[in-house]
């Protein structure tokens, strides 16, 4: 599953400044926490956190921030993963003030999680140590990456002495709301990018396309903090839909500042014909930002994106896309080959338009490389 997020105010879609950012020092042994270690001297650097001389995921966080029903972030330069352990400790707090013992399925201090994958340690940890607090802790993860060598979290959560279902298919109604952690198996991705927090009083969400890893915070990633009612009702939705088995539709509501779709629908508008309605009907400019830049077709449109694209170009419509270059050339940051070359960058620089390769190399900074670091942005 995937979404879209669509923010609109007075009719314009736009991109919202980060609301975290700011002064921040960071403590050495934050750099432990974060799972790793600067290698030495400060690289070139291009933007603030770009050499990557500090690590603003684990800073702290800017008095009263967030505050906002919508609030982005944005790697390497928030302080995502400081959030992100502060949402799981304030559900934990709020559980550790309440004695009473709930029902299976009753209780309302509830952690739920939908991700692609999830390596993070010290978040694992809080997770564990959440469940073992009496907060109902669930995981739901693409289940291919269970079976990867260097992922950790079954074996955290085994450990931990909780119940691990590799295969959503293998669950019993009983199951599907005691397991901690579930591999979803699809035709596609499990790629929904979800954490709910939920305690009496107040519910909060994460998402975005940032996961819960220890290299993520070197990557260019968004990371949106939500306090929406509206997106909270629906994102609740979409991990219920996602955990229960059963089709989504998507509910546009027109008039209201932000929207989210998810894919794949059964019924109702799809992300993909919204996308193309709005490159087709706008006359201003079109940017785009993201990680694997793959053309769209849409049964209700005639061109794909790429034709779209080109012909705004041809309009004069000033267009832009920037993508990561792994996955546009299938080369690393070393040049080597590690996917294959895919030619929708180069058919829209055919066309005319510029198309920007991103190449993260954060990974040079750290005594333990990672060459694939990436701009993920969505």
């Amino acid at each position: 599953m995937n979404l879209i997020l669509r923010i609109t105010i007075s009719g314009l879609l736009l991109a919202a400044a980060a609301g975290c950012s700011g002064e921040q020092t960071v403590e050495e042994e934050n750099w432990e926490e974060a799972g790793m270690e600067p290698e030495g001297p400060e690289g070139p650097g291009i933007g603030k956190a770009d050499n990557m001389s500090s690590w603003p995921a684990v800073a702290p966080l800017p008095e009263g921030c967030p505050n906002a029903g919508f609030t982005p972030l944005f790697t390497p330069d928030d302080p995502t993963t400081t959030l992100e352990l502060r949402e799981i400790d304030r559900v934990r707090k709020a559980r550790q003030e309440d004695d009473t013992e709930y029902a299976e399925g009753k209780n309302p201090y509830r952690i739920r999680y939908a991700v692609y994958n999830l390596s993070h340690k010290t978040i694992l940890n809080r997770l564990t140590t959440a469940e073992s607090e009496g907060v109902d802790v669930q995981v739901l993860i693409e289940a291919d990456q269970l079976h990867k060598e260097w992922h950790v979290v079954a074996k955290y959560f085994r450990d931990a002495g909780l119940e691990v279902v590799y295969d959503h298919d293998d669950l019993t109604e009983e199951t599907r709301y005691t397991a901690d952690l579930v591999g979803i198996k699809e035709k596609g991705l499990m790629h929904l990018k979800t954490r709910l927090f939920s305690a009496p009083g107040e519910v909060t969400l994460l998402t975005g396309s940032l996961n819960p890893n220890n290299s993520a915070g070197a990557n260019e990633e968004n990371l949106h903090f939500i306090r929406n009612p509206g997106l909270l009702s629906a994102y609740a939705e979409a991990f219920n839909a996602q955990i229960e088995g059963r089709n989504m539709q998507n509910l546009w509501q027109d008039g209201e500042p932000v929207n989210v779709m998810f894919s794949p629908v059964k019924s109702g508008e799809r992300a993909v014909d919204r996308l193309l309605q709005w490159v087709e009907e706008e006359d201003e400019q079109i940017l785009i930002m993201v990680f694997s830049l793959r053309d769209l077709t849409g049964p209700g449109h005639a061109d794909s994106l790429v034709d779209i694209l080109a012909r705004k170009h041809d309009e004069g419509v000033p267009v832009a896309v920037i993508t990561d270059r792994k996955q546009s050339d299938g080369v690393d940051m070393y040049g080597s080959k590690v996917f294959w070359d895919d030619r929708t960058d180069d058919k829209l620089r055919e066309a005319g338009v510029p198309v920007y390769e991103a190449v993260n190399d954060a990974s040079a900074y750290f005594s333990e490389p990672y060459p694939y670091a990436a701009m993920h942005h969505k």
